[in-house]
């Protein structure tokens, strides 16, 4: 949990869920596919420039892009829990998670 200060009154916020979708990093069919399931979105949460993911996640490229393409991007680790983007960051921005070795991503929008 985060705290706000406003006015020397602090309040708890609560970290709220980024909505994933699902991409493919490419059109070409892979052998063997991930199955007839479906792929299992991720649940990460935001505290402001904080992200938060599962305990057991794979390795991730996080990138944040606006309209003209990718303007952060940083590697997370299986065992990270979290990861703070940087405060020159600001505005509206679609984020993408790339699992590693994956032909999927999964991609949400969120507010810095």
């Amino acid at each position: 949990m985060g705290t706000i200060v406003l006015g020397g009154v602090s309040s708890f916020a609560t970290p709220l869920p980024v909505e994933l979708g699902v991409g493919k990093v490419d059109t070409k069919p892979t052998t063997p596919g991930h199955g007839k399931s479906p792929v299992a979105i991720p649940v990460i949460m935001q505290d402001g420039r904080v992200f938060t993911f599962p305990s057991t996640h794979p390795a991730y490229t996080l990138n944040v892009l606006d309209e003209g393409g990718v303007v952060y991007s940083v590697s997370i680790a299986e065992d990270a829990t979290s990861v703070t983007l940087p405060s020159w960051l600001s505005g509206t921005f679609e984020i993408q998670l790339v699992p590693e070795d994956s032909s999927y991503y999964f991609y949400g929008i969120i507010n810095l």
